[in-house]
């Protein structure tokens, strides 16, 4: 659907702000964790995935790349947040990574309905 856009473009700039932060802020609870028990790397990791991913925010917001397909943008997004959930995994789990298998990787594939179901629309 080309022309003009259903949602107010203000209602649009504050869904991807807020939505997008919130989808990255939960890595300030595990952050909290690790830094009270003492795991400072762990816990500047975390601290970097968020502010990367905060700053992708405001970088890569849709309105400031127009002619770049919403698939496109969602998938930096989407590497921060299961960069974050990667390094949660690898965290807590540590040397007992190999019992978790493959299967559990299908839990992931709904976060990738936005990239697909956005498809080749623009901003």
């Amino acid at each position: 659907m080309r022309g003009k856009s259903p949602v107010p473009r203000r209602a649009s700039r504050l869904a991807w702000s807020i939505g997008a932060s919130g989808s990255l802020c939960w890595m300030a609870l595990p952050m909290g964790i690790l830094l009270a028990g003492g795991r400072f790397l762990g816990a500047l990791c975390c601290l970097a995935i968020l502010a990367g991913g905060l700053f992708y925010v405001y970088a890569g917001a849709p309105w400031k790349h127009r002619g770049t397909p919403f698939w496109k943008i969602y998938l930096g997004l989407l590497g921060f947040v299961l960069g974050g959930g990667g390094l949660i995994i690898v965290l807590w789990f540590g040397d007992s990574m190999g019992k978790l298998g493959p299967r559990y990787a299908l839990c992931l594939l709904p976060l990738f309905l936005p990239a697909f179901l956005g498809g080749s629309e623009s901003s």
